[in-house]
């Protein structure tokens, strides 16, 4: 039941380029085997604690510490400022323990940041609609309750 942790290692983080690359097998894998995945769009805020525009912040320490420890059988990748994981074999309620473990450790960084997510194929049949997806805020089912997947 306990799966194996990522090493903590830059070298697990795939970049812009695998990472697009990689989504876009794992969209082929989901349609081939019928699982389903969810693609967690990290992004931090855009204004800093005196409320500017914060452009030269450093990678989220947090975002980094989560990475290092995600499933093998997930996957994490950064374009940019934005960080991508792909949970696989989960519905977004199935992924909402992965989502508050992620909300808990940016938090406890001291991190502000906006999670959104979606689910292949029930939120997206395309890999340009799944991206979308994560973009639009959305209500997460979990624990019993209805809550905002972001803060």
């Amino acid at each position: 039941m306990h799966s194996r942790l990522r090493r903590a290692a830059a070298l697990d983080l795939y970049d812009v380029t695998s990472g697009w690359s990689l989504l876009e097998q794992e969209i082929e894998r989901s349609r081939r085997s019928g699982l389903k995945f969810v693609l967690v769009r990290v992004a931090p805020e855009r204004t800093n604690i005196l409320g500017r525009r914060d452009r030269h912040q450093e990678r989220s320490r947090g975002l980094a510490q989560f990475a290092a420890q995600i499933r093998l059988v997930d996957h994490a990748w950064t374009d940019g400022r934005v960080q991508y994981f792909i949970v696989w074999n989960a519905s977004l309620e199935r992924a909402a323990a992965f989502i508050n473990r992620l909300r808990v450790t940016v938090l406890e960084n001291g991190e502000h940041v906006h999670i959104r997510a979606a689910c292949f194929p029930d939120d997206a049949l395309t890999f340009d609609d799944l991206i979308e997806a994560t973009r639009k805020p959305r209500m997460l089912r979990g624990a019993g309750k209805l809550a905002p997947l972001s803060d």
